[in-house]
């Protein structure tokens, strides 16, 4: 089914219990993300909950958009555009869509407002290091699979992923190091006159 802006017009828009302004576009079949230029930024949450779709775009420039429901899709991909649109999204579910990757991830890395972020169900979840892994790359996220994120996992992943700190250099400038002096060279005043004597 073709998310059309007609359609988009006849979606039930309600407050949600975090009194958020929220459309529901949830179980319709659609295949992709289009047409949301139409809402004119006026909802803080859309839902598009088991959905087929398989990509994470489409989105045009949002100031209001703070929640989206994503869960039971086939979503594989995320746009690198995403961020730009959605600059003050702080949650995000992905639950049971088919993202594997850290690198499919990488682009959340860009949502600094981001604090709520679910992946369940997906490939992902099972990779080795994973909770850590956006633990570090995403700071500022408190929760994460709605378990929050705590802190020995934040200390394990500053551990494992900080770049090293630079050797300081050990060694020395002789010349600096070893002060000396720039007249040792010159014959003494009372040695010049004792000469100029004889």
């Amino acid at each position: 089914m073709k998310l059309t802006a007609d359609f988009i017009r006849r979606c039930p828009a309600n407050l949600n219990t975090l009194k958020e302004r929220e459309l529901s576009i949830r179980g319709h079949k659609l295949g992709a993300i289009e047409n949301l230029g139409v809402t004119q930024d006026q909802f803080e949450c859309i839902d598009f909950t088991d959905n087929e779709i398989t990509k994470l775009e489409g989105f045009p420039e949002f100031k209001r958009l703070k929640t989206l429901f994503l869960s039971h899709n086939l979503i594989h991909t995320i746009s690198p555009t995403f961020p730009e649109s959605v600059v003050h999204i702080e949650h995000i579910n992905l639950s049971h869509n088919q993202i594997s990757t850290f690198e499919t991830i990488a682009t959340l890395t860009k949502l600094r407002n981001l604090r709520f972020l679910s992946l369940i169900g997906n490939p992902i979840a099972s990779l080795e290091h994973y909770r850590i892994y956006i633990a570090y790359h995403i700071p500022k996220l408190k929760y994460l699979d709605f378990q929050k994120i705590s802190p020995s996992e934040k200390r394990e992943a500053r551990k494992k992923y900080s770049p090293p700190k630079p050797e300081e250099d050990s060694t020395t400038n002789a010349s600096s190091s070893s002060p000396t002096s720039s007249n040792s060279n010159k014959p003494s005043k009372n040695k010049e006159n004792k000469e100029a004597k004889t």
